[in-house]
This record gives C-alpha cells, structure tokens and sequence, in this order.
C-alpha cells in the first residue's frame, strides 16, 4: 500500500537525505542482556505480532512522480537473526559490543528497509543479549514505552498460546497523517500559521556559541553526553517557584538555561528549538511513528528584569508556542526567504523536557537488564535533556566532539547548577547578575566569509540575468512547472520563487529523469541560483559514467 507521509516523516527523510543515505544521526538503539529461559521463537513472534500492528515498523519511503510516498508492506514473520557467540572469544561483552557498532554503522536503507531490525547474541543457553534498531522516522520517545508494553504483551501471549488481550487501535499511523494533511488543505490551522509568521518574520540570526574549535555545516555531529543532577535543596526550590510564579519546573529550568546562553554568548534574543511530543489527540497515544516534533521558542532576555519577569515572559512564549503547534515542515515555511540561507539552521541549540520515560522490556520468565542509553549523534550545536521525574533532577548536555572540548562542558553545567542556585535563592535577582561564576573564555565561532565575487567581463553586461544553455532552459523550466510562477533569470532563486523541501523533492526527481543523473536532494539547497543549479548538473552529468547514468 503507498501513501502520503505525514510531515513528521516528510522532515525527517529530508533531514536524512540532506545528510547522506548513509548517516547514522537519526538511528536509534537499544539494547538488552536477557538471562533466563529465553523463548527465541515466541520473541521472533512477538516482534513480529508488534510490526504486524503498527504500520511505521513495516514502511519503506520512494519518491514517485516527484512526491515522497511510503511504501507500507503486508505483516509478516520478523527476520530476528541470532549469533552465537564463539567459543574461543575471550571477552564476548567487548565482541558483542563491536557486532553492536558495526550493525549500526551500516545505518538503515530507508528505501529498501527494514526501517526496524533486530540482533539477539547468544552467549548460552540462559544468557543473551538483544539489540533493536530502528531509524527515528518509525519511532519517538514515546513510541518505546508502546513497543515495550505491547512486546511484553505479545510475548507472554505466545509462551501462553493465547490472545494478547490488547485493545483494537483507533487509526492506524497512515490515517492519522491523512487527516493532518486533509486538515491543512481544508485551511485548518491559520490561526497558527499567522502567530508563526509573527514569530519569524524578524527572526535574529541562529545563536553562534563560543567553541573551542570552529565547525562548518558539513562536519560529523558526532558527539558526547555528560550530565549533573540537581541537589534535593535546588530541586525544591525550582518547584517553589514554579508554583509561585504559576509556572511549570521545566519552564524555570528552561529559563535558567536561556540566561545561561545569554550570558555566554551575549546575545539578548535567542530562538531555542524545544521538543514536543505533539500527540495532544487520544487517538496517538497509543501508535507507534513519528509524531514527535520541536517548536522554535523565541526567548527575549532583558537584562534590567529579574529572572521572574523574565520567567513569567518566557512562560507565556512556552504556552503560546505549545498552543500553536504545527508540524515544524509547516511552521518553517513561514519563514522569509532569504538569498543563502537554504541551509541555515532556524537555531543551534535544541531543549528536551524528559519526563519519565523508564518502561523497559520485561519478558515474563526472565531477568532483562537494559543497557544505558547512548548519544552517538547531535543535530544542533548543544542538546540539553531536562529531567523532572520521581522526586529526581538532572540537566544533560549533549555535545559534538568536533567543536567543544569535554571540560568546557563541564563548567558550562558548573554555571548552569549556580545559575540555578542563585535564582531559588532570590528570584528578584536581575538576570544579568545569576551567574556568579565567571563562563569561560572562548573564540565564538563566526560565518564564514563569503568569498568576494569575481569581476564581471564588462562585455557579458548584456547577457546578466538571461537563461543560456541547455540546462538554465531545463532548469527554468522544471521550477517553472512546480512552483507555478514565471522563471525569467539565472539569478532566480528556488526559495525566493517559493521553493519548500515539499517542491524540492519534485524537482530533483524531475531533474533526475530528465538528465538521466541521481540529482542528491542537497544540491538544491546548496545551488538555489539558477545558473549555479545549471552549472553543478552539468558537472554531475559529465562526472557519471553511462552505465551508472
């Protein structure tokens, strides 16, 4: 069966493309030592009675006619590979763990699938280890604690020869992103798109933090995690002023780690992108996908205010924001397009509220133990994981290698708990004073320059801004048929005219079958100028030899 994607998944398959078929950022893992009398094949059984009631696990994506579709495949039995461990293996926890890396490094092929597998290690009769691996376009965060539950469910059912016993879903994932879609068509949602447009249309430039090393747009988000948990004394104070200020404890800790950015990046107006699970409808709660989405929080900090002003202002943009929530593929379009900044990230630091999400495996007549969960990839310059769950409080900063030195870390989040400390202490603290420590010293990490333009020949003056060549006239024609507007220069921009990741993914496809060259979907981005479009499919076309054309 093929349909639409929902945005979700849309966002996501153009995040993973822009990356590279084969970047492992958006894979997730996870990962069990089993001991006990195992069942291979009610597991194998198990799993394939979950895949079998929820659509994403079974979906593969194709661009057809210029759109993005899934491909959802019929159920069928799960192919759960076993490897026994050999014999003569000294250290089978360091073996199992490079089979686990070199699995993942493979990544996932989201045109062929499978989107979710699994790896169970055999070290004996009574001791295993199990490893899922699914890509971030089939699940969330929320979706783990489904897949557990039900994985138990159907599990437990098979040892037992009976019926799981779980109720019918309402919808299925595809429905559901129908509906959004359906919804945004019928012109639902305008309320929302118009407090997005006020939001954006004079959005500062992404925050630039001060680095160790400096990054470029390219470079490997390999990255890092470390973390700090909060004092019973702090904690409490957080949640009283939350109450005092009718706030929520992830607020306060969200603006204590804006002032902290402020303060050490001395930027006074910052846009963090904060994640939601956007499954405020009943009906997801208990579907496996992808729903989980981030909202850009602009966050505007005054230095003469207190941190409660500040607080209570950045409350309200929080509910405002959450109140207003759309799909990010349809919030950035609100956007105004910009020569250049096609891939521009809209901002650099990303904020997770994590509020309890423990469940784990259980498989009736064994002991499973899961192993901790590891960050090997970031999307953003600095991720940070605010947890507020069972009476505990830990902030985790996740960080890429290539640009932060590990300690410089270390005393970001020194700074943060002071910044914390101090505020409980006396929320009327001007917020310009909550740190009382000192942030490190380093060289901000600028744009790079762009490179001066060549001078013109004076004798090309009447030809600037005509189509030349073969491929301009493709070009022209190709965004012409898309966007529905009149192509008339090489210097037309995509975005300018209009152009969306929506409208991107027809014109490489249409660009592809017309040169008979795989156009990347990045090249668009990266060549949104007409004429610079032209010139990079000529290189692509000469660079390709027939037989692969």
């Amino acid at each position: 069966m093929r349909r639409l994607p929902s945005y979700e998944q849309h966002g996501m398959w153009i995040a993973q493309d822009l990356r590279g078929r084969t970047d492992t950022s958006f894979l997730v893992r996870r990962v069990f030592r089993i001991r006990g009398a195992l069942d291979v094949t009610a597991l194998r059984d198990a799993i394939s009675d979950v895949v079998a009631r929820h659509e994403p696990l079974r979906t593969t994506f194709a661009v057809s006619e210029g759109r993005l579709t899934q491909v959802i495949s019929a159920p069928r039995v799960f192919d759960l590979l076993v490897e026994r461990v050999p014999d003569d293996i000294p250290d089978t926890n360091a073996w199992i763990d490079g089979r686990i890396a070199w699995l993942y490094a493979k990544g996932v092929d989201l045109e062929h699938g499978p989107v979710l597998s699994a790896r169970l290690f055999a070290k004996g009769p009574d001791d295993h280890v199990l490893m899922l691996l699914v890509h971030h376009i089939a699940v969330d965060g929320w979706s783990f604690e489904i897949l557990y539950r039900e994985l138990d469910a159907f599990y437990a059912a098979r040892l037992d020869g009976r019926e799981p016993g779980l109720p019918e879903l309402p919808l299925t994932y595809g429905q559901w992103a129908d509906e959004c879609r359906q919804s945004a068509e019928r012109g639902e949602g305008t309320a929302a798109l118009a407090y997005w447009h006020a939001q954006l249309h004079d959005l500062p430039a992404p925050l630039l933090l001060p680095t160790d090393r400096p990054g470029h747009d390219d470079m490997e988000y390999r990255a890092e995690r470390i973390g700090r948990d909060l004092d019973e004394e702090t904690l409490a104070g957080v949640e009283q002023l939350a109450r005092v200020t009718r706030s929520t404890p992830f607020a306060v800790l969200l603006i204590a780690f804006a002032a902290l950015l402020g303060h050490w990046s001395g930027r006074r107006d910052l846009v963090l992108g904060v994640a939601t699970a956007n499954r405020s409808a009943p009906v997801t709660h208990e579907l496996v996908g992808c729903f989980a989405s981030v909202l850009p929080v602009r966050l505007r900090l005054d230095p003469g205010k207190s941190f409660t002003e500040v607080l209570r202002e950045g409350r309200v943009a929080l509910v405002h924001a959450q109140e207003h929530e759309l799909p990010f593929e349809r919030i950035v379009q609100m956007l105004p397009p910009r020569p250049g900044a096609a891939l521009e990230p809209l901002f650099r630091v990303g904020v997770s509220s994590v509020q309890g999400f423990g469940a784990s495996l259980l498989l009736q007549g064994t002991q499973v133990e899961p192993a901790p969960i590891e960050i090997t990839h970031v999307p953003h310059d600095l991720l940070a994981s605010l947890e507020l769950a069972r009476g505990r409080g830990r902030v985790d900063l996740a960080y890429p290698v290539a640009v932060f030195d590990r300690r410089t870390i270390e005393e970001l989040l020194d700074c943060y708990l002071d910044i914390l400390r101090a505020v409980v202490r006396d929320p009327r603290l001007p917020i310009s004073a909550a740190s009382p420590l000192a942030l490190p010293v380093r060289s901000a990490r600028l744009p790079a320059e762009d490179p001066a333009p060549p001078q013109a020949d004076p004798g090309d003056a009447q030809n600037v801004g005509r189509l030349t060549g073969e491929l301009e006239i493709l070009v022209a024609k190709v965004w012409a048929e898309v966007l529905e507007v009149e192509v008339r220069s090489g210097e037309d921009d995509f975005f300018l005219l209009g152009g969306s990741s929506l409208t991107a993914v027809r014109v490489v496809d249409e660009l592809s079958r017309a040169i008979s060259v795989t156009v990347p979907l990045r090249t668009v981005y990266e060549y949104s100028d007409l004429s610079q479009l032209a010139e990079r499919l000529a290189l692509l076309r000469a660079s390709t030899p027939r037989d692969k054309a």
